[in-house]
């Protein structure tokens, strides 16, 4: 939602307060993308963690395998649907930035869509990830010893890189090279380490003083995350004199998204109401929410026109954009994510 609003245009009208409220959430809701790194992070290195827990092994190909299920025919699916979009629309289609697209290098070189560079980060790591585990699993399988108790070190020594990296970037390179100022790989990956780091705590860890303490402070905990995350929202990230966004700034997106993970995971703990469930249906469905946000907010560009300068048609304008932006991510979940799921646990 975050980045929806990241990506929705902004009031311009009376009254003011209005304006604010919609230019902030606009200016900071890039950080939904950090939040969910750091998740990914934290969900999918959970699956090697208790597959060696189960089976003291782990297969990287399988692990691979079930990733590639995951994300590529949806994807695959929603690039075939832009091309049909462009054609019948009577637009050009620039095959060379949707063979970017297709080879999950939009993070470093310009492909057809604004949203998708985060795509090829996750991508990046997965395969890092899976690298890494695979050569941490052989020089300990003569032990027998745990596999990823480097995993904190790890974690340090990529967290100082990308934070060096980040410095020098912005020391070096005009604002107007977004991609390896806020989009890159080497830029980003950091924030979903992070999530692996919470991850081997939480699954190697972690006692039950621990979980006590966290369930005590899980209110506390979302203050401090908002804290964290509340800068973001009063600053431009792409600005000329905003540069400890694009260096330090990451650094506070990926601690919140990290206090914010556990402090819910403890208030939603065995919880079965319905809020929870509703919950967890749309976070199981936001790949292709994701996926298909923006033309979600082209059918509320499409359908309400002069909407900035009306508080009635900008509302609209959301609530159209909005529903449109679930609709088409819920429908393309039902149609090729979900089934496609289904096979790859059958197989």
């Amino acid at each position: 939602m975050l980045v929806v609003f990241r990506h929705l245009q902004v009031f311009k009208g009376s009254p003011e307060w209005l304006g604010r409220i919609s230019f902030h959430l606009n200016e900071g809701g890039w950080v939904g993308v950090d939040i969910f790194f750091v998740l990914s992070g934290f969900l999918v290195s959970g699956l090697l963690f208790r597959e060696w827990q189960q089976y003291q092994t782990i297969s990287v190909g399988r692990f691979l395998w079930r990733r590639g299920w995951k994300i590529y025919p949806s994807f695959w699916f929603f690039l075939m649907g832009m091309i049909v979009f462009y054609f019948c629309r009577g637009q050009m289609v620039n095959w060379h930035r949707m063979l970017v697209e297709l080879l999950f290098l939009q993070d470093y070189v310009v492909g057809a869509f604004d949203h998708t560079w985060s795509l090829a980060v996750e991508e990046h790591f997965y395969f890092l990830f899976a690298l890494g585990s695979w050569l941490l699993f052989r020089r300990s399988r003569p032990t027998g010893a745990n596999p990823f108790q480097a995993v904190p070190f790890i974690f340090l020594i990529v967290a100082c890189l990308c934070l060096v990296a980040r410095m020098v970037s912005n020391h070096i390179l005009p604002i107007t090279q977004v991609r390896p100022l806020f989009f890159s790989t080497h830029i980003r990956v950091d924030s979903l380490l992070f999530g692996v780091l919470l991850s081997y705590f939480w699954h190697f860890t972690f006692t039950v003083k621990h979980h006590d303490f966290f369930y005590r402070w899980r209110f506390a905990m979302l203050l401090a995350g908002a804290g964290l995350l509340a800068p973001m929202f009063f600053v431009d990230p792409f600005g000329v004199h905003e540069s400890w966004v694009r260096v330090y700034g990451f650094i506070l997106c990926y601690l919140a998204g990290g206090i914010w993970l556990i402090a819910f995971m403890n208030i939603f703990q065995a919880t079965q109401s319905k809020s929870a469930r509703f919950l967890g249906f749309l976070g199981a469905n936001s790949y292709s929410v994701y996926l298909w946000h923006e033309m979600g907010i082209f059918a509320g560009n499409y359908f309400i026109s002069g909407h900035t300068r009306n508080p009635l048609g900008w509302i609209g304008y959301c609530l159209i954009s909005l529903l449109a932006v679930w609709s088409l991510g819920l429908m393309t979940a039902k149609i090729i994510e979900n089934p496609i799921l289904t096979l790859r646990d059958a197989w």
